[in-house]
């Protein structure tokens, strides 16, 4: 490709970024993680490679390279920077600054020993002195697809109608109130933000009822909520002020999940409502240890709930041993699934029952039981509600808009 062609093109997609920006969402793509190589092939369209050095005016191209689907590039971070591989052979080893693809319609990002992500829009990859730094820039209307496909549990249209507002609430509430002040994107891929897993695990159902949305947005009194959902409530719902604290967020108001407080609960069919677990009792011992004593012994022995709300959810725990120390319940709710898995300890409304050497964990829920239930949603819509009712079931005093 000769270099007025490579300009022209490099011209055209800066002009249609800078015209959608308003639109675009920035996603840091596992930041947390010390990702030294990743792997770019195309699956639609041609894109552009850009390989770039700092100067001090900003960047400046110092490579730039097409690939075509079937194509793909390898990028690995040396101690001089960033190195590109071609599938082709072609190697750039000057050691970039920055390395910018785009221009496709959809490519193929392996990183890893995770699956790989069918990603739409661009990438920006940067590096810090251990690692590389990833932020996908995307249309705000596609990772809203993306992010409302990735957490579907249901196939009922006012439920997914309802899911995908919230999910769009969320996200333009992040984008604005964002929790990665200090960063270069607008949100995380963790749950931390919105689980994003790419365009991979898109819905046509979703795409389809997104258009047929009016209104995207919820407000509480003329301002943008924050909504809050989970999977499964095990018929009842707390509030935020309960869970969290907050006193600011009024539409989330403890209730039960009951329509009209008649019939069965609405999220009853979850495969959720009820479960169990049970432990060794060493193990216990372990996981104070690992979560809360820094890996000492004997610091901690055991726990106890402290406080209990109404719907039966765990606000506060007291740990014994040498120490005594207060934990809230939604922190150490975490704790258990970061230790256990995220599949083992479901919401905060368990009780322990100690057995002669394992210790029996009964739940009910799971989430932190806050905003939303998903499946209580497939259940009201079930029931004949509307997506509106849904979301004023949930949500109750805000409008959408």
């Amino acid at each position: 490709m000769n270099k007025f062609l490579k300009a022209l093109i490099l011209f055209m997609l800066t002009s249609v970024s800078l015209a959608a920006n308003a639109q675009n969402i920035r996603i840091g793509i596992q930041q947390g993680k010390e990702i030294t190589t990743l792997r770019v092939q195309p699956v639609l369209g041609r894109f552009l490679i850009q390989c770039q050095k700092k100067v001090a005016t900003g960047t400046q191209d110092i490579y730039t390279e097409e690939v075509h689907a079937g194509e793909d590039a390898v990028l690995m971070l040396i101690p001089k920077g960033i190195i590109l591989r071609m599938s082709s052979e072609r190697l750039y080893e000057q050691g970039f600054d920055q390395v910018i693809i785009s221009g496709g319609e959809l490519c193929s990002l392996e990183l890893p020993e995770q699956n790989h992500r069918m990603i739409h829009g661009s990438l920006e990859i940067t590096h810090d002195e251990e690692k590389l730094l990833i932020v996908n820039t995307i249309p705000l209307k596609q990772y809203a697809i993306s992010c409302a496909s990735t957490e579907l549990i249901s196939c009922e249209p006012e439920a997914v109608k309802a899911h995908i507002v919230a999910v769009e609430t969320k996200i333009h509430y992040l984008k604005t109130h964002t929790k990665h002040p200090k960063d270069n994107f607008d949100v995380c891929d963790d749950k931390h933000c919105l689980k994003y897993i790419g365009s991979g695990s898109d819905r046509e159902l979703v795409n389809l009822l997104y258009e047929s949305i009016p209104n995207h947005l919820l407000y509480y009194k003329d301002k943008l909520i924050y909504p809050r959902y989970h999977n499964t409530c095990g018929g009842k719902i707390s509030s935020a002020k309960d869970v969290y604290g907050f006193e600011d967020e009024p539409y989330h108001i403890a209730h039960s999940d009951l329509l009209n407080n008649k019939g069965s609960e609405n999220c009853f069919h979850s495969p959720s409502f009820h479960w169990t677990i049970e432990t060794q009792l060493s193990s216990v011992e372990d996981f104070l240890s690992m979560e809360f004593a820094g890996g000492a012994e004997n610091i901690y022995v055991n726990c106890e709930p402290l406080k209990i709300n109404e719907e039966g959810r765990i606000l506060m725990l007291r740990l014994r041993g040498k120490k005594v120390q207060e934990v809230q319940g939604i922190a150490f709710m975490e704790h258990l699934q970061n230790f256990y898995g995220a599949n083992s300890i479901k919401s905060m409304r368990y009780t322990f029952e100690p057995l002669r050497r394992t210790l029996l964990i009964r739940g009910m829920g799971e989430g932190d039981g806050v905003g939303m239930c998903l499946f209580g949603a497939d259940g009201l819509a079930k029931k004949g509600q509307s997506y509106i009712q849904i979301l004023d079931f949930y949500y109750p005093g805000t409008t959408l808009k």
